[in-house]
């Protein structure tokens, strides 16, 4: 069945320093009467909210209004199509850089503007959780450790963070201070990977680190869509550069491909840390046939110093 294209929302010209960022709903395909809980997300590196439209249209699906902050340079490649090769050669980026969590709260300031409906669909905005993939894991953890509970947001997931000491002059960021911030988290966590991801040691050592309650699930390799078609027509990656990062096709899978295996995990987690129903690891959520590790320690707390 066909989906309507989500909404974009121009950035209020009150905050002046966002004016190349725009905001992107995606909505239940039919109305929700009562108030829905809301998912921010930050997209990956040289991706933006299209990037991501299989998995946020899912979620949409299962009763989530899903806003991503996109800029205007989200995607921007070199004109010879090698701005990944540049990134990692000589360290430059073309594509916008979204790491130190201020999107994200430019997203959920303008949410809270919005008078409790977006996209004219009522919004709950006493139930928010953060998301991101990538380098938007990163500005995800950023941001979460500001404005965890209190009337904030309720909990987090990240999917294949790209937050590995290797990346850090790249995505300015310290992997020490992000295990750190994990590890201070009071809300719910939720850590996605796989076997073969390029991102598999840096998501999982964010895991082991993180307060409880938090969950860790690892795919096997060969549940997912490591063709890279959608993340090759949309955004900056290409197979090609598999040769030169390993794991690369598992990394977008996970998050940007049709095959939507990270809606189950996700999904689970949201209607038990936002909704309060049910359990994550039901049968029909996640299969433990298509994992190589799930870690539920969703019902284990422990002190946060």
């Amino acid at each position: 069945k066909r989906r309507d294209p989500p909404l974009r929302h121009r950035l209020s010209e009150a905050q002046p320093k966002m004016n190349d960022t725009t905001f992107t709903a995606f909505v239940p395909p039919h109305k929700v009467d009562s108030p829905v809980p809301v998912v921010l997300f930050q997209s990956g590196h040289g991706s933006n909210s299209a990037c991501h439209a299989p998995l946020l249209n899912a979620l949409a699906s299962e009763g989530f209004v899903c806003i991503l902050p996109d800029r205007d340079t989200d995607t921007l490649n070199t004109p010879e199509g090698d701005a990944v090769e540049l990134k990692f050669t000589e360290g430059k980026l073309t594509a916008a850089l979204s790491t130190d969590g201020t999107h994200l709260a430019a997203a959920y300031e303008w949410l809270l503007a919005q008078g409790g409906v977006v996209s004219g669909q009522k919004v709950d905005t006493t139930k928010v959780a953060v998301g991101g993939f990538s380098m938007g894991a990163i500005e995800a953890i950023n941001f979460a450790s500001q404005k965890q509970g209190a009337g904030g947001i309720s909990a987090v997931f990240l999917i294949s963070s790209s937050t590995s000491e290797n990346a850090e002059p790249l995505y300015q960021f310290k992997e020490t201070d992000l295990v750190d911030k994990v590890s201070k988290f009071t809300i719910p966590s939720l850590y996605i990977t796989s076997d073969k991801d390029c991102m598999h040691d840096a998501t999982k050592k964010l895991a082991v680190a993180a307060a409880k309650p938090s969950a860790l699930v690892v795919f096997k390799d060969e549940v997912l869509d490591n063709s890279m078609t959608l993340t090759q027509e949309l955004s900056i990656w290409h197979t090609r550069h598999i040769e030169m990062i390993p794991g690369l096709a598992q990394h977008f899978a996970l998050a940007a491909e049709a095959k939507v295996v990270a809606k189950e995990p996700v999904v689970g987690f949201l209607r038990r840390t936002l909704l309060h129903t049910g359990g994550i690891w039901s049968d029909e959520l996640v299969k433990a046939s298509d994992c190589v590790t799930v870690v539920d320690q969703m019902l284990v707390h422990n002190s946060v110093a």
